[in-house]
């Protein structure tokens, strides 16, 4: 047996050394990891504990689970059943709550029914007194009545206008037909074929008539064969100085909202009060003289529109021997279809204009529309230009739109700018019209697009935007730009 040298033993001792510095190694890096272990067991411990709080106090709130003499506590189940018995617990009471609000908000349009119509009886109280001895019954059946007789008069068109006689007769012409021209049934049928053939393609932009024209059209021609006369003295002998000012004002200038209506009588005649101005203008509407239009917008809120009615306008013309011009609330439902959309328009246009950014700020634009070729034509609802020429087109969208009309309106809108801008009502339209989107760009594809620019933001929070800043895409709520991602980018 060869005995060990000193060189052997020297290996040996420096292999032992480096086996004691690896096990001190060790035990520092398990001591290290137990430290993290101990800190996230801690940690979890704590999540837990909120976690479990939390869904208590879903818990809490349902009837079913506050149930005295259960044999379970919320503290004995484990913590994943506890979350999955608030969760179902959360969406029962959403569901509930959706319930109830959708309740409540019938129950409110009850109320406000219920007050428009003691509102029309107080009115004509006012202008017939006699009708207070009168049951409850028979007023209601008089107001409607007198509903039903002041939309035929409405109708009454200005040529046989000029053929009333003195005395309380009237005079019915029976409609003649109710069948459209066959111009118009040809055009009905067109519309159909050009319907089912419409296709969605990067390179194509589909296009179809408006049917609401042709329902309207229809709706005209019918009212032309038929007429009312009345005796226009029996209503100017009821109307007061301050009712004549308001129909003065409608009649010379057009004024439809309210508040403006309001504020331009009151200043020229300090002495009428807002109460009194109020009075005469429900009573105006009750006799059929004006009619009115509520309006909801995210800038101005709920407010009411007038316009005389064609029995006004023929008082007007009788007192101050010339035609009233177009109201406002015409012309914008002329312009844009209805007036909930044609104001949406016309307040946002206001608000760029008062930045004074722009050389022009247009909204009324149905006169002069875009051509994109292949006899398809783009309308723009607003259209700011710069003073160097350059255009940035908006649309005021209310997300009504089916998803191939609103396809169609993209492919045109892509036709004329590569940024294309959207102003929606609320912060529910920015989500429905976020998916509306997303499916255009998946429809067209995204290297079709990739030259695009689309930006989305809400009306209310306009007022908190600074308008010269809308060139800017951090300005905009939701930004898209299909040539680098699917989803949009958001700003907050």
């Amino acid at each position: 047996m060869k005995m060990p040298t000193r060189k052997d033993y020297d290996i040996l001792f420096d292999q032992y050394n480096v086996a004691i510095a690896k096990v001190q190694d060790l035990q520092e890096q398990m001591l290290t990891k137990q430290k993290q272990w101990d800190n996230r067991e801690e940690h979890s411990k704590v999540v837990q504990l909120a976690m479990r709080d939390f869904c208590e106090e879903v818990l809490a709130r349902d009837n079913k689970e506050m149930v005295l003499g259960a044999d379970y506590s919320w503290a004995s189940i484990p913590i994943l059943e506890l979350i999955n018995k608030a969760q179902k617990s959360y969406r029962e009471e959403t569901h509930f709550n959706k319930d109830f609000m959708r309740k409540l908000l019938d129950e409110t349009e009850i109320r406000r029914q219920t007050i428009e119509s003691l509102e029309e009886q107080i009115a004509v109280m006012r202008t017939q007194p006699s009708a207070i001895k009168i049951s409850q019954e028979e007023l209601a059946k008089q107001i409607e009545d007198e509903k039903k007789k002041q939309k035929i008069i409405q109708s009454l068109p200005q040529e046989q206008q000029k053929n009333i006689e003195n005395g309380k007769s009237e005079v019915v012409l029976e409609d003649e037909s109710d069948v459209l021209a066959k111009e118009e049934e040809a055009l009905l049928a067109e519309i159909a074929e050009t319907s089912a053939k419409a296709q969605i393609n990067p390179k194509s932009v589909p296009y179809v008539q408006n049917r609401k024209n042709i329902e309207k059209k229809k709706e005209r021609k019918q009212s032309k064969m038929k007429a009312h006369t009345i005796n226009l003295k029996e209503f100017e002998e009821k109307l007061d100085p301050a009712s004549w000012d308001i129909i003065e004002i409608m009649g010379k200038e057009g004024t439809s909202i309210y508040s403006d209506i309001e504020a331009k009588i009151i200043q020229n005649n300090p002495l009428i009060s807002t109460s009194k101005c109020r009075t005469c203008i429900g009573v105006l509407t009750s006799m059929g003289l004006t009619k009115k239009e509520p309006v909801l917008n995210p800038l101005k809120g709920r407010f009411y529109i007038y316009a005389l009615t064609d029995t006004g306008a023929r008082i007007y013309q009788d007192r101050y021997q010339e035609i009233p011009v177009i109201s406002e609330m015409e012309r914008i439902a002329t312009e844009h279809d209805n007036c909930g959309h044609g104001y949406g328009i016309k307040f946002v246009a206001d608000l760029i204009r008062e930045e004074g950014d722009y050389k022009e700020v247009s909204d009324v634009n149905r006169k002069h529309p875009i051509s994109c070729g292949n006899g398809v034509e783009y309308i723009p609802d607003i259209i700011c230009t710069e003073e160097n020429g350059h255009k940035m087109y908006i649309e005021y969208e209310c997300v009504n739109h089916t998803q191939s009309n609103f396809n169609a309106k993209c492919n045109k809108m892509a036709c004329i700018t590569d940024v294309l801008n959207f102003i929606v009502p609320n912060n529910a339209d920015v989500a429905k019209i976020r998916q509306q989107i997303s499916r255009w760009i998946e429809n067209q594809g995204q290297k079709a697009l990739s030259h695009i620019t689309v930006r989305v933001i809400g009306a209310y929070q306009l007022r908190d935007t600074n308008m010269k800043e809308l060139k800017n895409n951090k300005s905009w709520k939701l930004v898209f730009k299909p040539g680098e991602r699917l989803e949009p980018y958001e700003n907050i």
